[in-house]
């Protein structure tokens, strides 16, 4: 049986804004997220988190990891190449908060406020998706495939990259976010080759980084995840909805 055949079909869609005059009331904008209100966004963004349409993500994460799962022997088998060692600090937590934090102070000097809160939502989603593997990993204790501790699942390393690629692509649209998604898929492939993290750890990874990235952007644009069946398709409809 083939190991991918729970897999969801996914289909992408680009849906036009709706006119203003049929769009509903919609509710009060957040106020521009900055470093002094950093922790309370925080505590907003986690709060919002298993409300919104992060945690269908979740849920598919879930469903791909468990299919996935039956591949991590053979995965794990993956001989460790030296153009893969660079995901290691790439994807680290300090270099990814010292790099973010960077570009806020650029930002700051160059008088790009809308760069600013970019960096801001980078930051927090990093952040957040890092306290969650921890709590994650401390809770399962699966070990690593190379057997160096007991914190495998998930890859925080994965979760935090993917993260910050979706904030990015809710703001600047997921054509110009790929390469963003493309360094996230190399570092993930990175802890795969390695021997860090199962294909499983590093599935889950991204899904919880998705759905962050979603919780934590105050982005004008809008994803929406929908059950798609039809006679033709069996799976889940994502499309964007650009902003006005």
């Amino acid at each position: 049986m083939r190991p991918f055949h729970l897999l969801p079909a996914v289909v992408l869609t680009l849906a036009v804004p709706t006119p203003a005059f049929c769009q509903a009331t919609a509710p009060a904008p957040r106020a521009e997220p900055s470093l002094r209100t950093f922790f309370t966004d925080l505590v907003d963004d986690a709060r919002r988190l298993p409300s919104n349409q992060a945690a269908t993500t979740v849920v598919f994460a879930g469903i791909l990891s468990t299919s996935a799962s039956t591949l991590d022997a053979q995965v794990a088998l993956w001989d460790a190449e030296d153009e893969f060692k660079g995901g290691t600090w790439i994807g680290n937590s300090v270099v990814l908060a010292t790099g973010t934090l960077a570009t806020y102070g650029v930002a700051h000097w160059a008088q790009m406020p809308r760069a600013k809160v970019v960096a801001v939502d980078v930051l927090r989603a990093q952040a957040l998706s890092l306290g969650l593997t921890y709590g994650l990993k401390y809770a399962v204790g699966r070990e690593r495939p190379d057997h160096s501790s007991d914190d495998s699942f998930p890859s925080g390393h994965t979760a935090q990259t993917f993260a910050s690629a979706t904030v990015l692509a809710r703001y600047i649209g997921m054509p110009n976010a790929i390469p963003a998604f493309g360094v996230a898929t190399y570092i993930a492939l990175s802890r795969l080759n390695q021997n860090r993290h199962y294909l499983s750890d590093v599935t889950f990874g991204a899904g919880i980084g998705i759905a962050v990235g979603w919780s934590a952007t105050h982005g004008r644009g809008n994803w929406n995840i929908a059950p798609a069946v039809s006679r033709s398709e069996r799976g889940v409809r994502v499309s964007y909805v650009s902003g006005s």
